[in-house]
């Protein structure tokens, strides 16, 4: 006997029945698909439900976590920057370096920044420029205030390197005992730079064809070292001095050693001064005359200014001539003139350079010599 209270589907009824015909078939397959349907909607709805609660729980995760993430590592920043920033501006890559193992000391800012062109190509040679910052400032600020907005006519394969000199930055201390003042200390910090550098990192001192030094202000004696201390003196082929004469016989070495290239134009001496190195600068100017004296060169390709223009000079004069000493009155704004030549003639330089570079000087150099 069947159970009454047990409903029977319509098989179990046709099978009770002995009925078989189609019509009860049909209607057992369109009850049977009706239900599965509205059942399977009914699943979806509810996975669609489940799906977006736990997207929005893992989003919400995810915010909480970048959230304490930056306040945590914005806290552990102010005293232990990342060994490398990288970021960009229209012209090429900047990387922050810190925490080297070749440095003058822990900083709060970065032991070197280097600046690498968006077109650098590591099968030519690097044409490095190394600038040394003056006292009362630091490697970090030196290149984001001064020298960001002024690699655009740099050559392409032109690398700058701002190198953190001082043990204290930002500071007037400027020890002649530092780290960096000890023989060979600079190659092994721009060794490890390139290193640590990604665009760099599988290229060596051997690669570097041409250095320029440019110091600013107190920056004269880490030029003296790089330039003297450091196995890399006939590499330098370009000196910038801007202010800097605080030694006035600083870089008679160097000059006088490369008085004929610097005659014929094939390497540069660029100083800019103002009133209070006056003195030191044209000392320096009258000893490079007579360096050109005693090697019977002409003094064709030197060019002399003190103070009879106003105006900041162009790539043009600085590629025309192996030799030039400016005074340099001009000023922007809340800048003194010794200040204010960092903002304007790195660049000027560097587009000298890179004119030398691919022989697009305006005027042939020529230096013939006095006859005997």
């Amino acid at each position: 006997m069947s159970n009454p209270f047990v409903s029977k589907t319509p098989i179990e009824q046709a099978r009770t029945n002995q009925s078989y015909d189609v019509q009860t078939y049909k209607n057992f397959y369109e009850q049977t698909y009706k239900s599965f349907d509205q059942s399977h909607q009914s699943f979806d709805a509810q996975r669609a439900q489940r799906f977006d609660a736990q997207q929005c729980s893992l989003e919400l995760t995810r915010n909480l976590f970048y959230e304490e993430a930056y306040r945590l590592f914005s806290k552990i920043e102010k005293t232990q920057p990342y060994p490398v920033r990288n970021s960009y501006n229209s012209d090429g890559r900047v990387f922050e370096l810190s925490r080297l193992d070749n440095n003058t000391g822990r900083h709060r800012t970065a032991d070197a920044v280097v600046f690498v062109s968006n077109v650098f190509d590591p099968k030519k040679p690097i044409k490095l420029v190394v600038y040394n910052h003056g006292l009362e400032t630091n490697a970090s600020d030196a290149f984001k205030n001064s020298l960001a907005k002024q690699m655009s006519g740099a050559d392409g394969n032109t690398v700058l390197i701002v190198p953190e000199w001082q043990t204290k930055p930002d500071s007037r201390i400027s020890p002649n005992d530092a780290k960096f003042h000890e023989p060979q200390f600079f190659r092994k910090m721009l060794t490890e730079i390139m290193s640590k550098t990604p665009p760099l990192r599988n290229l060596t001192i051997n690669n570097i064809s041409s250095i320029g030094i440019i110091t600013h202000s107190g920056g004269y004696k880490a030029a003296m070292s790089e330039m003297y201390k450091n196995g890399l003196y006939d590499k330098v082929n370009s000196l910038t001095v801007l202010d800097s004469m605080y030694n006035p016989f600083a870089f008679d070495r160097w000059m006088q050693d490369n008085i004929t290239d610097l005659a014929y134009g094939r390497k540069q001496l660029q100083v800019i001064y103002t009133d209070h190195l006056s003195e030191e600068t044209i000392g320096f100017a009258n000893r490079t005359k007579q360096a050109l004296q005693r090697n019977k060169l002409s003094s064709t390709n030197l060019y002399f200014d003190h103070g009879t223009s106003k105006s900041v000079l162009g790539s043009d004069t600085f590629s025309n001539h192996g030799i030039v000493f400016k005074k340099s009155d001009f000023k922007i704004k809340d800048e003194s003139a010794h200040g204010s030549m960092t903002h304007v003639y790195v660049r000027e330089v560097l587009a000298a350079q890179n004119k030398i570079n691919n022989g697009k000087r305006t005027k042939e150099l020529l230096a013939p010599r006095y006859s005997q």
